[in-house]
């Protein structure tokens, strides 16, 4: 917690990515406030300029342009750049995060989070929405291993907002001109849940275009984190049946990652159902969404419920080419 314009900022931003060396390192960099350009320009300038393990900037900067992207990437070929859509909430933006988070907890590297800035968020969505984002995101990260970091400038707050936020989070990191940084650790046993406002997480229940959901955010991040399971929920979402098969679902599965240029082979098909019979299925099954037949290989819809099927299409949506 510092002033955005106070250098300290910038300087502990890196401090807190770069535990060890960055090559041992996953760094997942998630920009508002400002470009991808000027957060590789921050890495550069404040550490050696040595690219992670594994490296992505997920960019939710309004002036940020694809010309823009384009340089940081060509500069830095190791270096993936996700860009959320204009109209992306707190739930699209978890969903991006926790992608990423699932698809590096296999890697024997820690992976290291920066999320730029807290302010946006509240100066861009209701503190209903931001509580649930938080506390969404933290599960992930505690599941798998990984350590997040936000930057929160709290001149740009009112007190009472400052206090409110504090208890979430395990550790609060404060600097002040004259003294440096202190760090303050408090119990999020207290933390806050604002849940009398109304927002897109917090249904107002009179709005036939706003459906709960029945299953916990937390649930639903573990399961789309996978690409593949993905495409899967996404197809069973949008079946206009209760009850599916194997093959129709493979097939499905399949034409979605032709059209994504996934496809990688003659057996593709295979692996594809494969994969859905011994993991996605499973895992499905487990959660309450399907009841999997194993000897007529039929899949029926269990658990998908109005509001989870809204928010899968929406989802989809987002991520189709």
């Amino acid at each position: 917690m510092a002033p955005a314009s106070d250098p300290a900022d910038d300087r502990a931003c890196v401090d807190l990515l770069t535990f060890d060396d960055p090559r041992r390192e996953n760094v997942l960099s998630v920009t508002l406030s400002q470009t991808p350009a000027e957060r590789l320009a921050l890495w550069k300038r404040e550490g050696d300029g040595t690219i992670p393990n594994r490296a992505a900037v997920v960019d939710g900067c309004a002036s940020s342009t694809d010309a823009e992207r384009a340089a940081v990437a060509e500069e830095v070929s190791e270096l993936s750049v996700d860009v959320l859509s204009d109209t992306a909430g707190p739930m699209e933006l978890a969903l991006t995060i926790g992608q990423y988070l699932g698809e590096w907890a296999e890697d024997s590297e820690r992976t290291l989070a920066c999320i730029h800035s807290l302010s946006e968020l509240l100066d861009s969505f209701a503190r209903g929405e931001v509580v649930q984002l938080i506390n969404a995101l933290d599960a992930r990260l505690e599941a798998t291993d990984a350590v997040a970091h936000y930057h929160l400038d709290p001149e740009a707050h009112d007190e009472q907002t400052v206090a409110d936020v504090r208890p979430l989070f395990d550790a609060v990191v404060e600097h002040a001109p004259e003294d440096g940084w202190t760090v303050t650790t408090s119990s999020r046993d207290e933390a806050p849940q604002f849940r009398g406002e109304t927002s897109a997480l917090y249904p107002d229940e009179t709005s036939p275009e706003q459906l709960p959901l029945d299953h916990s955010l937390d649930d639903v991040f573990e399961l789309l984190a996978d690409e593949r399971r993905r495409r899967a929920t996404y197809a069973l979402a949008r079946s206009r049946t209760q009850i599916t098969s194997l093959e129709r679902l493979a097939d499905e599965v399949v034409d979605r990652e032709v059209a994504r240029g996934d496809v990688t082979g003659p057996l593709h098909r295979r692996e594809v159902e494969i994969a859905l019979v011994h993991n996605h299925l499973p895992r499905l099954d487990e959660a309450g969404l399907v009841e999997y037949d194993h000897e007529t290989g039929e899949i029926e819809k269990r658990g998908f419920e109005p509001g989870l099927v809204t928010f899968l299409r929406h989802v989809d949506r987002l991520e189709r080419p």
